[in-house]
């Protein structure tokens, strides 16, 4: 699932008004599925914007964000900035 939607979000038009919403949701599926490399991205893409699902679901929607963005660069820092994968 997460491959088909990050084929869809490079296929969407970059001012889709639904693009942001779901790149928040695939950041949150990528930190979870350890795959930082394309969670960077994501996390670069919606900026510091907070306030969408996942994270609004959360009792402390800036604190998930945070946590899920901040472990993601660490994660990623750490694997030693590796390049995500090309997508076709």
């Amino acid at each position: 699932m997460v491959d088909a939607t990050l084929d869809a979000v490079a296929q969407v038009p970059p001012h889709h008004y639904r693009l942001p919403t779901v790149r928040h949701l695939l950041a949150d599926a990528l930190f979870r599925t350890e795959r930082y490399a394309e969670a960077v991205e994501q996390f670069r893409a919606v900026g510091g914007f907070i306030g969408s699902v996942p994270w609004s679901y959360s009792v402390d929607p800036v604190r998930e964000f945070v946590h899920a963005r901040t472990n993601t660069f660490v994660e990623w820092e750490k694997a030693g900035r590796p390049a995500a994968l090309v997508r076709r």
